[in-house]
């Protein structure tokens, strides 16, 4: 009975222990692929690097914690590689960059990985250019040792600066021949053709209209495509009793140069850009000065308080720093019809009719803004400190 009661015993066991042990594998498996996914591996940024040019990286993803990475080249004279996992390319060739790992005192191979190092190339064999802006040669992989040489097939259409810079001189197109010159060694990258587009008057510029008495920026009124920030821009007026050119302050502390209708009638302004000393004339623009009368005028929606009310603060001793006149919305926004400030009580702030307020003494009053049949009031607090 006693090994009758055992063999029942040990089919128990295995008829409720057998499951649990099943149940527990797929968990064991699980744990298995979730540290195989954790384990370090080396990337690498691109397996090209040039000579003495940008160099390529080697990164540790999921690097384990308290684990040190070294990195070896087998061919220091093609490529070396830093503490850090830089690749510098030093002579044209194949390099292989091994990446160790050193983890609690056992030091094991993570990776291989194969590097080429490369020759400077043309990027590509084309490209437009802006006159009087200097652009980078399309140079790919780069030897920031070697000195490279431009050779134009028309210097007064396309050149290079001293630092090497392409720069369009004039409209039209030509041929650049490269040359690298590394250790008294010359290698020839080949040819970029080069097409140069002049700066010039925007189609809806050609003919413009300003208001009689208006001041108006060069940059709002007259559009140059193709500009550079290389050029200096100027304006001269056929006849300066219809439009004036000007120079005023900007604001910002810049001079600016403007525009201003004189008297009615029509005139033209020519464009000029001036580089290393040579001046062009850009266009001409057909400049009308004529009367535009105001259609509507409104206080700017975003100063408004929640009644629909303006309400500024002065201090005693300090002026206003900006207009009245830029808290309002005209239509058209060049309207000639002069805006009148006027304030309801002078004693207390004043306001000259640029739209500049100046406080007087403590209180509040009210300063109009008047254009045509068109009216917009601010409430002015003047207050001390």
């Amino acid at each position: 009975m006693n090994k009758f009661f055992k063999k029942i015993a040990i089919l128990l066991c295995v008829m409720f222990i057998a499951p649990a042990v099943l149940n527990c594998l797929p968990s064991v498996q699980t744990v298995t692929k979730a540290e195989a996914a954790a384990k370090a591996k080396a990337e690498l940024t691109n397996k090209n690097v040039g000579i003495c040019s940008t160099p390529e990286y080697l990164y540790i993803v999921n690097a384990k914690s308290g684990a040190k990475y070294t990195y070896t080249s087998n061919n220091t004279k093609v490529a070396t590689v830093s503490k850090d996992g830089k690749i510098s390319g030093v002579s044209k060739g194949t390099a292989i960059i091994t990446v160790y790992e050193t983890y609690k005192g056992k030091k094991t191979k993570l990776s291989t990985q194969s590097v080429s190092v490369v020759n400077s190339k043309l990027a590509r064999n084309s490209m437009e250019v802006i006159a009087h802006t200097g652009y980078l040669a399309p140079i790919q992989y780069m030897n920031f040792k070697a000195k490279y040489t431009y050779t134009s097939s028309d210097p007064s259409i396309v050149t290079t600066d001293k630092n090497g810079f392409i720069v369009g001189l004039k409209g039209g197109s030509a041929t650049l021949t490269v040359t690298e010159t590394y250790k008294n060694v010359k290698r020839a990258l080949g040819d970029i053709a080069v097409s140069v587009t002049e700066s010039s008057i925007s189609d809806e510029s050609k003919n413009i209209t300003i208001g009689i008495n208006s001041i108006n920026s060069v940059y709002d009124v007259i559009y140059i495509t193709n500009s550079s920030w290389d050029v200096v821009y100027s304006y001269e007026s056929a006849d300066r009793n219809i439009v004036s050119v000007d120079s005023r302050d900007d604001g910002w502390g810049y001079t600016e140069t403007v525009l201003k209708g004189v008297n009615l009638g029509t005139t033209t302004v020519t464009v000029y850009e001036t580089y290393a000393g040579v001046k062009r004339a850009v266009g001409t623009v057909e400049v009308t000065v004529k009367e535009i009368p105001i259609t509507s005028m409104k206080l700017e929606d975003y100063y408004l308080e929640a009644d629909g009310s303006l309400s500024l603060t002065y201090y005693l001793g300090n002026k206003g720093d900006f207009s009245l006149s830029e808290y309002l919305v005209k239509e058209p926004f060049n309207a000639t019809t002069p805006v009148i400030f006027t304030s309801s009580d002078e004693s207390i702030v004043k306001v000259d009719q640029d739209g500049y307020v100046e406080p007087v003494k403590v209180g509040n009053a009210v300063i109009t803004a008047s254009c045509g049949s068109f009216s917009a009031k601010f409430n002015i607090t003047v207050s001390s400190y």
